[in-house]
């Protein structure tokens, strides 16, 4: 499976390798690491339907290497957690994640981050919220920022408190923040002019708090 997932990507022959050679289930989630970024972008869906059906199977192994599907790790810091879907037809709670890890988002599995956790928003169901000092890059999807985090991308972001967003697309509703630059074609939907840059085609809006 991982190798036909591989195989409908632009990964190099080197990847397809690595798996051909891997002997257990952390070497191959190793593999997925080392391609990751490649993966990312252009098989997400192969991606996730891989894990949804295989983590239940080989969990302790795929914790093992450091990776952890649809669920917060039980260490502080250096896990990288996969959020796909969320289960059809039962009622979850949102995965909280805090610490240190790196987390990236490819269904609608609902997410908080916190701390100082960094996360990829790489799907257009995401619905994520990040808080403390969470770091997050958005591609797409609905995202909320809290606190101090760090945003920069374009989405459906709504922000509030301390944060800072940089962003390059999309729309932001602003109901409070440390410091918003606007490029691309963004659009800014703000109660003030305060602290707010705009460049290139970006607009802003005022509205009432």
């Amino acid at each position: 499976m991982c190798i036909d997932i591989l195989s409908q990507s632009d990964n190099c022959q080197e990847s397809q390798n690595m798996f051909r050679e891997a002997k257990s289930v952390p070497e191959l989630v190793a593999a997925w690491q080392r391609f990751w970024a490649g993966v990312l972008h252009e098989v997400p869906e192969q991606v996730i339907t891989a894990f949804s059906k295989l983590y239940p199977v080989y969990r302790s192994d795929i914790i093992r290497a450091g990776v952890y599907y649809n669920e917060s790790p039980i260490t502080n810091s250096g896990g990288m957690v996969l959020v796909g879907d969320k289960p059809e037809g039962v009622a979850i709670n949102p995965v909280v994640i805090t610490g240190r890890h790196r987390i990236y988002v490819l269904g609608d599995m609902p997410v908080t981050v916190d701390d100082n956790c960094s996360v990829h928003v790489a799907a257009d169901r995401a619905d994520v919220i990040v808080k403390g000092h969470a770091r997050a890059v958005i591609e797409q999807g609905k995202l909320t920022a809290r606190d101090f985090a760090f945003v920069s991308g374009k989405g459906n972001i709504t922000c509030y408190d301390a944060a800072t967003l940089y962003v390059n697309g999309g729309r932001l509703d602003d109901h409070g923040h440390m410091e918003i630059v606007a490029s691309g074609d963004a659009m800014v939907y703000s109660f003030t002019n305060r602290r707010i840059t705009v460049q290139a085609n970006a607009k802003l809006y005022y509205k009432q708090q």
